[in-house]
C-alpha cells in the first residue's frame, strides 16, 4: 500500500481489481531493481579493474606535505595499491606528515623519500593531493617545480586533486590543458592558460584532474586507467 502512495496512486482505485493493484507493484519492484543496479554499477566496475592488478609493475609518487587532505590521499593510496602499484610518499621532510579533515588535524602518515633524495625518472607516475595548505606549503621547496616538471617531459601521468592542481598551475604546467579543479582556482586555472572545465574528472594529455574529494571513487578509476597507459620508463 505504501508503495502505491509512493508512486503516487490512490490505493482506493486497486481494492478491486487485483490487475491493477499487481501492476504498481511489479513497476515499483523493476524500477527500484533498476535504481540499485545504476548504484552499484561503478563499484563493480572498480572491482573489476583493481582485480586485474593492471598496476603490478607501476612505482607511483605521492608528493605531499603537512596539510594534505585526509581523504585526498589516503583514498588514492589504498586504490593504486589495491591494483598493485608500489606507492611511495614523497615529501619536503622526514619523518611523518599530518592530514588536514574538515577543520581539524588528521590521520598522519611516515614519509618514505624526501624529495631530496630520490629521481623522478624512479617512478612511473605521479600524484598530488589538494588540501589548502599541501600545495602552498609544497611550492615553497625551491625543487618541487623541477622534479613535478620532469614527470610531464618524460610523458608520464600526472594526477591531482581538488587545490592540489594549484601545484601544477602555478608551475606554468596548465598551459593549453583541459582540467578542473576546486572552484576558487578556477580564473588562476583560466588566466594560467588553461581551458577549465566544471566536471568531476578531466583527462587531457596525461593530466587527470578532479573537482572535489566527494569524488574520489571516479577519480581513482580514471587515475589507474592513466597509469596504466603512461608510459614506463624505468629500468
Amino acid at each position: 500500500m505504501n508503495i502505491l502512495i509512493y508512486l503516487g496512486i490512490n490505493p482506493n482505485l486497486c481494492q478491486f481489481s487485483p490487475l491493477l493493484f499487481v501492476f504498481p507493484v511489479r513497476l515499483a519492484w523493476h524500477y527500484s531493481c533498476m535504481i540499485t543496479i545504476a548504484s552499484l554499477t561503478p563499484k563493480l566496475e572498480f572491482i573489476m579493474l583493481i582485480e586485474k592488478n593492471i598496476l603490478h609493475d607501476r612505482k607511483i609518487a605521492i608528493l605531499a606535505t603537512d596539510g594534505f587532505d585526509e581523504s585526498q590521499l589516503f583514498s588514492p593510496k589504498k586504490a593504486l595499491e589495491a591494483a598493485g602499484a608500489k606507492v611511495v610518499i614523497v615529501s619536503i621532510n622526514k619523518g611523518q606528515i599530518k592530514s588536514w579533515k574538515k577543520g581539524h588535524w588528521g590521520e598522519s602518515i611516515g614519509v618514505d623519500a624526501t624529495i631530496n633524495d630520490c629521481n623522478p625518472e624512479d617512478f612511473d607516475g605521479l600524484v598530488i593531493p589538494g588540501g589548502e595548505q599541501n600545495p602552498e606549503m609544497l611550492l615553497n621547496h625551491e625543487k618541487v617545480a623541477s622534479f613535478v616538471k620532469e614527470f610531464a617531459y618524460d610523458g608520464k601521468s600526472i594526477v591531482s586533486i581538488c587545490h592540489g592542481t594549484k601545484v601544477l598551475i602555478d608551475t606554468g604546467m596548465v598551459k593549453g590543458k583541459t582540467l578542473t579543479t576546486w572552484p576558487t582556482l578556477k580564473k588562476v586555472a583560466i588566466s594560467s592558460g588553461a581551458h577549465w572545465k566544471d566536471d568531476e574528472v578531466v583527462v587531457h594529455k596525461g593530466m587527470i584532474t578532479s573537482r572535489c574529494p566527494d569524488e574520489n571513487q571516479s577519480f581513482n578509476m580514471k587515475m589507474i586507467n592513466g597509469f596504466a597507459i603512461s608510459p614506463r620508463t624505468r629500468i
